[in-house]
């Protein structure tokens, strides 16, 4: 349903998210904006991995009433933009 959905986007989001990190790690003497954003990117990994772990764990909950069992759009929606952010980073970097 629309929970696996959302784990599935989460996990490909993720995966691209580490790539992205490990590639601006990597980079030496890296100007502050790149640490800034490698930071920012961590900060977003986590917050995603975290909303991940909710959805998995909701789809799971034996106590959930179908009244709740669709996720909010808005989770949704935050992740699959945070999915689009890592397909357009994909692409930029090498």
């Amino acid at each position: 349903g629309a929970a696996a959905g959302a784990v599935q986007i989460a996990d490909t989001a993720l995966r691209l998210s580490r790539k992205a990190y490990g590639f601006l790690c990597e980079i030496k003497d890296a100007k502050k904006d790149i640490v800034a954003l490698r930071d920012a990117l961590r900060d977003a990994e986590s917050n995603i991995r975290s909303l991940r772990n909710y959805i998995d764990e909701f789809a799971k909950s034996k106590n959930a009433t179908v009244e709740f069992e669709i996720l909010p759009e808005t989770i949704t929606r935050a992740i699959q933009g945070f999915r689009d952010d890592m397909d357009i980073l994909k692409g930029i970097l090498p």
